[in-house]
Protein backbone atom coordinates (compact mmCIF):
# COMPACT_ATOMS: atom_id res chain seq x y z
CA UNK A 1 0.00 0.00 0.00
CA UNK A 2 2.56 2.02 0.79
CA UNK A 3 6.52 2.50 2.21
CA UNK A 4 5.74 1.19 5.52
CA UNK A 5 1.96 0.08 4.85
CA UNK A 6 0.81 -3.80 3.54
CA UNK A 7 -2.53 -5.17 3.42
CA UNK A 8 -2.98 -9.08 3.34
CA UNK A 9 -6.55 -10.64 1.85
CA UNK A 10 -7.73 -13.71 3.48
CA UNK A 11 -10.04 -16.61 2.66
CA UNK A 12 -10.46 -19.25 5.88
CA UNK A 13 -12.82 -22.09 6.45
CA UNK A 14 -13.15 -23.34 9.88
CA UNK A 15 -14.32 -26.59 11.29
CA UNK A 16 -15.08 -27.46 15.14
CA UNK A 17 -16.67 -30.09 16.58
CA UNK A 18 -17.27 -29.78 20.28
CA UNK A 19 -18.04 -33.44 21.92
CA UNK A 20 -17.48 -36.09 25.01
CA UNK A 21 -17.41 -32.79 26.76
CA UNK A 22 -17.46 -34.49 30.34
CA UNK A 23 -20.69 -34.71 32.78
CA UNK A 24 -18.73 -32.49 35.74
CA UNK A 25 -17.89 -30.25 32.95
CA UNK A 26 -19.45 -26.39 32.60
CA UNK A 27 -23.01 -26.33 31.29
CA UNK A 28 -22.41 -23.65 29.38
CA UNK A 29 -19.38 -25.59 28.06
CA UNK A 30 -22.04 -29.03 27.35
CA UNK A 31 -24.17 -26.17 25.60
CA UNK A 32 -21.57 -25.80 22.73
CA UNK A 33 -21.37 -29.44 21.68
CA UNK A 34 -22.09 -29.80 18.18
CA UNK A 35 -19.89 -29.32 14.56
CA UNK A 36 -19.96 -25.45 13.29
CA UNK A 37 -18.62 -24.77 10.12
CA UNK A 38 -17.85 -21.68 8.89
CA UNK A 39 -16.40 -19.71 5.92
CA UNK A 40 -14.59 -16.10 6.30
CA UNK A 41 -13.37 -13.71 4.17
CA UNK A 42 -10.85 -11.00 5.90
CA UNK A 43 -7.89 -8.35 5.94
CA UNK A 44 -5.06 -7.22 7.86
CA UNK A 45 -3.55 -3.85 7.37
CA UNK A 46 -0.24 -3.14 9.08
CA UNK A 47 1.74 0.01 9.38
CA UNK A 48 5.32 -0.23 10.60
CA UNK A 49 7.68 2.70 10.84
CA UNK A 50 10.45 0.67 12.84
CA UNK A 51 13.30 0.43 10.16
CA UNK A 52 11.84 2.68 7.36
CA UNK A 53 10.82 5.39 9.57
CA UNK A 54 12.61 8.97 9.87
CA UNK A 55 13.84 8.68 13.53
CA UNK A 56 16.39 5.37 14.14
CA UNK A 57 15.54 6.16 17.81
CA UNK A 58 11.78 5.51 17.97
CA UNK A 59 9.24 3.69 15.47
CA UNK A 60 5.32 2.82 15.74
CA UNK A 61 3.73 -0.18 14.58
CA UNK A 62 -0.25 -0.40 13.62
CA UNK A 63 -2.08 -3.42 12.99
CA UNK A 64 -5.64 -3.72 12.17
CA UNK A 65 -7.64 -6.68 10.55
CA UNK A 66 -11.81 -7.82 10.22
CA UNK A 67 -12.98 -11.40 9.57
CA UNK A 68 -16.22 -11.49 7.88
CA UNK A 69 -17.81 -15.19 8.87
CA UNK A 70 -20.78 -17.00 7.39
CA UNK A 71 -22.14 -20.26 7.07
CA UNK A 72 -23.53 -22.28 10.28
CA UNK A 73 -22.82 -18.64 12.08
CA UNK A 74 -22.47 -15.40 10.57
CA UNK A 75 -19.55 -13.02 12.39
CA UNK A 76 -17.32 -10.39 12.60
CA UNK A 77 -14.38 -10.02 14.21
CA UNK A 78 -12.05 -7.37 14.15
CA UNK A 79 -8.51 -6.77 15.85
CA UNK A 80 -6.24 -3.71 16.25
CA UNK A 81 -3.25 -3.39 18.04
CA UNK A 82 -1.33 -0.54 18.64
CA UNK A 83 2.49 -0.43 19.76
CA UNK A 84 5.28 2.64 20.24
CA UNK A 85 8.93 2.73 21.05
CA UNK A 86 11.53 5.00 21.46
CA UNK A 87 15.06 5.32 23.29
CA UNK A 88 15.97 7.21 26.00
CA UNK A 89 19.07 8.27 28.08
CA UNK A 90 21.41 8.14 25.43
CA UNK A 91 19.79 5.46 23.95
CA UNK A 92 20.14 2.66 26.64
CA UNK A 93 16.92 2.30 28.29
CA UNK A 94 13.84 1.54 25.85
CA UNK A 95 10.53 2.55 26.40
CA UNK A 96 7.39 0.95 25.07
CA UNK A 97 4.10 1.26 24.76
CA UNK A 98 1.01 -0.76 23.63
CA UNK A 99 -2.58 -0.94 23.14
CA UNK A 100 -4.69 -3.93 22.15
CA UNK A 101 -8.17 -5.75 21.21
CA UNK A 102 -10.03 -7.51 19.91
CA UNK A 103 -14.55 -7.63 19.26
CA UNK A 104 -16.19 -10.64 17.95
CA UNK A 105 -19.52 -9.82 16.86
CA UNK A 106 -22.36 -12.38 15.93
CA UNK A 107 -25.32 -11.96 14.11
CA UNK A 108 -26.54 -15.40 13.26
CA UNK A 109 -25.33 -17.69 15.48
CA UNK A 110 -23.22 -17.55 19.33
CA UNK A 111 -19.94 -18.10 19.88
CA UNK A 112 -19.08 -21.27 21.54
CA UNK A 113 -15.36 -21.89 23.93
CA UNK A 114 -13.51 -22.60 21.15
CA UNK A 115 -13.97 -19.35 19.19
CA UNK A 116 -13.84 -16.84 22.12
CA UNK A 117 -10.41 -14.63 23.33
CA UNK A 118 -8.18 -16.14 26.42
CA UNK A 119 -5.44 -14.20 27.64
CA UNK A 120 -2.11 -15.41 27.16
CA UNK A 121 1.07 -14.31 28.80
CA UNK A 122 2.20 -12.70 25.08
CA UNK A 123 -0.91 -10.60 26.22
CA UNK A 124 -1.83 -10.02 29.33
CA UNK A 125 1.34 -11.21 31.92
CA UNK A 126 0.78 -12.92 35.04
CA UNK A 127 -2.42 -15.22 34.60
CA UNK A 128 -2.71 -19.05 34.33
CA UNK A 129 -3.94 -19.97 31.26
CA UNK A 130 -7.69 -19.46 31.55
CA UNK A 131 -7.11 -17.67 34.64
CA UNK A 132 -8.54 -14.55 33.82
CA UNK A 133 -12.03 -13.09 32.56
CA UNK A 134 -15.72 -15.25 32.92
CA UNK A 135 -15.89 -18.38 34.42
CA UNK A 136 -19.01 -20.57 35.97
CA UNK A 137 -18.92 -20.27 39.74
CA UNK A 138 -20.25 -23.70 39.81
CA UNK A 139 -17.59 -25.76 38.38
CA UNK A 140 -14.77 -22.58 38.06
CA UNK A 141 -14.40 -23.52 33.98
CA UNK A 142 -12.92 -20.45 32.25
CA UNK A 143 -15.86 -19.46 29.14
CA UNK A 144 -13.84 -16.90 27.39
CA UNK A 145 -14.80 -13.42 26.06
CA UNK A 146 -16.03 -12.07 22.85
CA UNK A 147 -14.01 -8.91 23.92
CA UNK A 148 -10.59 -8.49 25.15
CA UNK A 149 -8.62 -5.03 25.89
CA UNK A 150 -5.01 -4.53 26.92
CA UNK A 151 -2.55 -1.79 28.26
CA UNK A 152 1.26 -2.87 28.17
CA UNK A 153 3.46 -0.03 29.62
CA UNK A 154 7.74 -1.49 29.71
CA UNK A 155 10.78 -0.33 30.16
CA UNK A 156 14.12 -2.52 29.29
CA UNK A 157 17.67 -1.41 30.23
CA UNK A 158 21.47 -2.32 30.79
CA UNK A 159 21.95 -3.97 33.99
CA UNK A 160 25.41 -2.99 34.33
CA UNK A 161 27.28 -6.83 32.72
CA UNK A 162 29.10 -7.29 30.06
CA UNK A 163 27.54 -6.90 26.90
CA UNK A 164 28.42 -9.72 25.65
CA UNK A 165 26.07 -11.43 28.12
CA UNK A 166 23.36 -10.63 26.86
CA UNK A 167 21.47 -9.76 29.60
CA UNK A 168 19.14 -6.93 30.52
CA UNK A 169 16.82 -5.63 32.46
CA UNK A 170 13.09 -4.44 32.55
CA UNK A 171 9.94 -3.61 34.52
CA UNK A 172 6.59 -3.64 33.22
CA UNK A 173 3.06 -2.67 33.95
CA UNK A 174 -0.07 -4.26 32.53
CA UNK A 175 -4.15 -3.26 32.82
CA UNK A 176 -6.75 -5.21 30.74
CA UNK A 177 -9.58 -7.29 30.71
CA UNK A 178 -11.46 -10.03 28.72
CA UNK A 179 -15.24 -10.37 29.18
CA UNK A 180 -19.17 -10.55 27.27
CA UNK A 181 -19.20 -14.46 26.49
CA UNK A 182 -22.66 -13.84 24.90
CA UNK A 183 -24.49 -15.78 27.03
CA UNK A 184 -26.29 -13.26 29.22
CA UNK A 185 -26.50 -15.37 32.34
CA UNK A 186 -26.10 -13.63 35.14
CA UNK A 187 -24.76 -16.44 37.84
CA UNK A 188 -21.35 -16.26 35.23
CA UNK A 189 -18.51 -14.21 37.11
CA UNK A 190 -16.87 -11.13 35.24
CA UNK A 191 -19.04 -11.18 32.00
CA UNK A 192 -19.04 -7.35 32.40
CA UNK A 193 -15.93 -5.21 31.67
CA UNK A 194 -13.71 -6.00 35.12
CA UNK A 195 -10.17 -4.81 34.41
CA UNK A 196 -6.94 -6.21 36.33
CA UNK A 197 -3.55 -4.43 37.07
CA UNK A 198 -0.05 -6.76 37.32
CA UNK A 199 3.23 -5.07 37.54
CA UNK A 200 6.51 -7.16 37.48
CA UNK A 201 10.22 -7.27 36.76
CA UNK A 202 11.62 -8.97 33.52
CA UNK A 203 15.28 -10.60 32.58
CA UNK A 204 16.05 -10.56 29.04
CA UNK A 205 18.71 -13.23 27.98
CA UNK A 206 20.05 -13.16 24.43
CA UNK A 207 21.01 -17.02 24.76
CA UNK A 208 22.36 -19.27 21.34
CA UNK A 209 18.93 -21.08 21.60
CA UNK A 210 17.05 -17.68 20.93
CA UNK A 211 16.07 -14.52 22.70
CA UNK A 212 14.37 -15.43 26.30
CA UNK A 213 12.45 -13.30 28.52
CA UNK A 214 11.82 -14.37 32.27
CA UNK A 215 9.04 -12.05 34.31
CA UNK A 216 8.25 -11.72 37.87
CA UNK A 217 4.89 -10.59 38.39
CA UNK A 218 3.12 -9.16 41.29
CA UNK A 219 -0.83 -8.66 41.17
CA UNK A 220 -2.11 -5.00 42.00
CA UNK A 221 -5.55 -5.58 41.41
CA UNK A 222 -7.06 -8.27 40.46
CA UNK A 223 -10.56 -10.53 41.24
CA UNK A 224 -11.26 -13.41 43.83
CA UNK A 225 -11.66 -15.95 41.34
CA UNK A 226 -9.20 -15.33 39.17
CA UNK A 227 -5.66 -17.41 38.98
CA UNK A 228 -2.80 -16.03 39.26
CA UNK A 229 0.87 -17.13 38.61
CA UNK A 230 4.18 -15.00 40.04
CA UNK A 231 7.06 -16.60 37.25
CA UNK A 232 6.64 -17.48 33.68
CA UNK A 233 9.23 -17.92 31.18
CA UNK A 234 8.73 -17.14 27.27
CA UNK A 235 10.65 -16.88 23.83
CA UNK A 236 11.31 -12.66 23.58
CA UNK A 237 10.36 -10.61 20.58
CA UNK A 238 11.31 -7.63 19.18
CA UNK A 239 8.09 -5.34 18.74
Amino acid sequence: MSENGRLTLFYSYDYTDIKDVAATASTFIQADEGPVGTNALGYRYSYDTRRTGLNPNAGVLFRFGQEFGVGDATYIETTAELTGQTLVLNEEVTLRATLEGGFLSYTDGDSRITDRYFLGSSTMRGFEPGGIGPRDPATDDALGGNIFAVARLEAEFPLGLPEEYGITGGVFLDYGSVWDTGIGDPSILYDDFTPRTIAGVSIFWDTPIGPLRFNWTEPLDVQPEDNTKQFDVTISTEF
